[in-house]
């Protein structure tokens, strides 16, 4: 049986004298030797760990990353700090092999494929640059880098050729907007969701005298009013600050539909100003110098009033009937003498219309028949046609002649004249339809109704 340890200090002790020698060579040296043994392990234990650390054999979660890079579709590389390519995916490379053949056969480390991006945390953002392949063709890529622990910088790369034939097709069509803007008569102010003005085109600046640097500043809706003010080319009411800031209200309210006035401004022109909304919260401003038709327009007017004065100082009662059979123009003496009334109808009266009133006024038994069979054959077609004369029986025993023909553009012309005394009293059938008389001195066909 083995003995302890502590038996076999205790017998040395009883058997020797004690001495500090003894102890230490009982005790002490045990452990001292028993610490280097562990110390040993200790070092073979980490040398191991530091072999397995090594990264001579990725492990499975390293070739997992490697091929989740070799799939992604953007270009990835990394660059030590001499600039050197020291590793990329499978993008990288294809790209290297299509824009730059004959390179990809390279060693380590790989040709650059931007050239020098200079350093990420100086030149840091993203970047567009564009790279001529060998058959001339060009590719554009955005390349923006990312922070990197360790020397060096990681890069990726993204294709931007459908982003750049976009912006292309933009500046394309931004072009061709403002040529077309720059042609228009129609002056045009354009002011974003901030209220300021963003786009204009050269006949806003013709129209209203404004210098185009000051329109290039970008003023908002309320300096751009004071500024027409100024010119004299806004309605001057009496608040201007209460008119600014009702037209601020109503511009603002215009996003969400059409607005539409007419200004006549002091300088004596005369602005048709259209708000119309635009997307994301914008307005189109467009004013339309009018002037020109206003005028147009009153002289027209003023000619019409100045025919229609004329026609009713005749003594002879004038219908104007269109191709539909409306009558679109009359003066006084007729609506006195059809009993049609003085005020002007909305809408053209129809010719039952006319005929139904004419009939009221007429003797009894006599048809209007052969008026309106007469108006409606000239206005039906437009080959020439001898003009229609028809005598007419009132019923207060006047009688009078109406004369049908055609004018201008298929309009038919009715005239009503009063038959002299003298000539009424000749001898005819009353109460019938005659037959057609000729009569050298006019060119037309007679009728006689009603006694």
């Amino acid at each position: 049986m083995p003995l302890e340890p502590f038996a076999v200090a205790s017998a040395i002790a009883a058997a020797a004298p004690l001495t500090v020698g003894a102890v230490w060579l009982a005790l002490v040296r045990p452990v001292q030797r028993a610490n280097a043994a562990l110390r040993a392990r200790l070092a073979e234990l980490e040398a191991r760990l530091a072999a397995s650390r090594r990264p001579s054999e990725p492990d499975e979660q390293t070739e997992y990353l490697l091929e989740i890079c070799d799939a992604a579709p953007m270009l990835m590389w990394r660059e030590n700090d001499t600039g050197d390519v020291v590793w990329a995916n499978r993008a990288y490379l294809e790209a290297l092999r299509q824009l730059r053949p004959g390179r990809d056969r390279h060693g380590w480390p790989l040709p650059r494929l931007f050239g020098d991006l200079g350093r990420p945390e100086v030149d840091a953002g993203r970047r567009r640059c564009r790279i001529e392949a060998a058959d001339g063709s060009e590719h554009w890529f955005d390349i923006v880098p990312a922070p990197w622990p360790r020397d060096g910088a990681v890069w990726f790369a993204t294709d931007a050729a459908p982003l750049v034939q976009a912006e292309a097709a933009v500046r394309q069509f931004v072009a061709a907007l403002t040529e077309t803007f720059a042609q228009l008569g129609t002056g045009l102010a354009v002011f974003g969701a901030d209220g300021r003005l963003s786009i204009f085109n050269p006949a806003l600046a013709r129209m209203t005298g404004i210098a185009p640097e000051w329109l290039s500043r970008r003023p908002d809706v309320a300096r751009f009013l004071d500024e027409l003010r100024r010119r004299a080319l806004v309605p001057e009411p009496g608040d201007w600050s209460a008119w600014r800031a009702r037209m601020a209200r109503i511009l603002r309210d215009a996003r969400a539909g059409v607005f539409e006035e007419r200004w006549s401004v002091p300088a004596g022109r005369t602005f048709r100003v259209t708000g119309r909304p635009h997307p994301e919260g914008a307005l189109a401003l467009m004013f339309e110098d009018v002037t020109a038709e206003i005028t147009l327009r009153q002289r027209l007017r003023a000619e019409l009033e100045l025919g229609q004065a004329v026609l009713d100082r005749l003594p002879l009662a004038v219908a104007v009937f269109d191709r539909r059979g409306r009558m679109v123009l009359a003066n006084a003496p007729l609506r006195r003498l059809w009993a049609l009334g003085e005020d002007e109808p909305l809408e053209p009266p129809a010719l039952a219309e006319v005929l139904r009133r004419m009939a009221r006024q007429l003797a009894s038994g006599t048809d209007t028949a052969a008026i309106g069979e007469a108006i409606r054959r000239l206005a039906a077609s437009s080959a020439p046609a001898a003009e229609t004369r028809l005598d007419l029986a009132l019923r207060d025993g006047r009688r009078i002649e109406a004369r049908i023909g055609r004018g201008s553009a298929r309009h038919v012309i009715c005239i009503f004249a009063p038959i002299p005394a003298a000539r009424a009293s000749l001898p005819a059938a009353r109460g019938q339809l005659t037959a057609p008389l000729a009569d050298d001195q006019r060119s037309g066909t007679r009728k006689r109704v009603g006694a």
